[in-house]
């Protein structure tokens, strides 16, 4: 395999140890800090302020480069185009969604036992939105023998949240839970549907953009709420960088064959 030369941006744990996997398997790769973007075949940039990164470096990305990042806007892929580089997605390599899915459940349950006041064993716990997390986030909280609803208003999935181990609801009260844990990247929890919860509740939100939980009116009613973006990174940092390196590695060999 071809050496590569990866500068690796963002101090998160999982970055580091992306770097640490990437050198370890004979590339160099070096720190943000330590040089100077046009001197390296690939830009990694961290998740989940890919945009952020993005636009505070691109006028040292040089033709040719490659940038790793996550959920590239329109205007990214414009820019990017006009110099000439190469953004790549990781969620959209094959599987990669759906291994960090794990991560990101598993992270939830952590972030759960922390804040809750209850034991997630025999609570009542709603997750809102099926997709690829929430599916993960249900089957395991009804594996700690939660009580899981999940509200979700295609029907066509009913079958699958019944059989993750979770009861369907096209309409939930959200006042019936000690745990709400929201996916659903939509103003789901405003005034009208925070005003109904319970004061002892905990509720997690992991939509992306600007969420669907209003924190600032959580707070004033006293409602234990957080958002939690980067959850792979803080709680399973190993794991979902050698994910990362997995999709670098198979992007460069592919591109450095195309030459």
């Amino acid at each position: 395999m071809k050496q590569f030369r990866f500068l690796v941006y963002g101090k998160d744990e999982r970055q580091r140890c992306l770097k640490e996997i990437l050198e370890n398997r004979g590339h160099v790769a070096k720190n943000a800090e330590e040089s100077s973007a046009g001197f390296f075949d690939a830009i990694l940039l961290p998740l989940p302020e890919t945009e952020t990164f993005f636009g505070k470096i691109k006028e040292e990305l040089v033709p040719g480069q490659i940038v790793f990042g996550a959920n590239f806007g329109q205007s990214v892929a414009c820019q990017a185009k006009e110099k000439k580089i190469t953004v790549v997605d990781y969620m959209k390599a094959d599987g990669v969604a759906e291994k960090n899915a794990v991560s990101v459940a598993e992270g939830i349950l952590a972030e759960a036992i922390c804040a809750m006041k209850e034991n997630l064993c025999g609570s009542r716990c709603l997750v809102c939105g099926f997709g690829r997390c929430g599916s993960r986030i249900a089957e395991r909280l009804a594996a700690c023998q939660a009580d899981v609803d999940v509200f979700e208003k295609e029907d066509q999935k009913r079958q699958a949240v019944e059989a993750a181990g979770a009861t369907w609801r096209p309409h939930a009260d959200p006042g019936a839970y000690e745990l709400i844990v929201n996916t659903v990247p939509q103003p789901l929890f405003t005034g009208q549907m925070l005003s109904r919860c319970k004061k002892e509740v905990c509720i997690l939100d992991l939509a992306s953009g600007n969420g669907g939980v209003n924190l600032e009116i959580c707070k004033a009613y006293g409602i234990c709420a957080k958002r939690c973006p980067g959850l792979p990174a803080r709680y399973a940092p190993k794991a979902a960088a050698k994910i990362l390196a997995d999709v670098i590695e198979k992007e460069m060999d592919v591109r450095k064959k195309g030459e």
